[in-house]
């Protein structure tokens, strides 16, 4: 993914209208490092968000995340097997002491590997897009 394709999909007024996508709110890439540092089995999640690209626009107001390659084939890998241990271990994260369940973890969990299976068959890059 490059720099202009990136540029316009940050202030793009909602770019899942034109992308295979699932929506969520309230998430940021501290719950995507956490899930990456469980799936990955590297150190910490404040290691592993550096190789997350976080991008913003409009003053922060609009910001995109964007998953390495590797982080996509981790998630593809997963989809369809049992990933019970995974969800419990990242639904226990302190980001998602409020608000979030096991069962919705699970559901997030599930989405993200199927758009990480669609992005690798597309050739594509996996994308998180949130907006204030």
């Amino acid at each position: 993914i490059d720099s202009d394709e990136i540029d316009t999909i940050s202030k793009e007024g909602a770019p899942y209208e034109s992308r295979i996508s699932a929506s969520w709110s309230q998430l940021n890439e501290f719950h995507f490092s956490s899930l990456w540092s469980i799936l990955s089995g590297e150190s910490g999640p404040e290691e592993v968000s550096s190789k997350l690209k976080v991008l913003t626009a409009r003053d922060g107001e609009v910001w995109v995340v964007v998953f390495p390659a590797e982080f996509t084939r981790h998630l593809a890998a997963r989809l369809g097997e049992n990933n019970a241990s995974i969800v419990r271990e990242w639904s226990a994260i302190e980001e998602f002491e409020w608000g979030w369940t096991e069962e919705d973890v699970g559901k997030l969990f599930s989405d993200l590997a199927t758009l990480g299976e669609a992005a690798l068959s597309n050739n594509k890059a996996l994308i998180y897009w949130g907006a204030l």
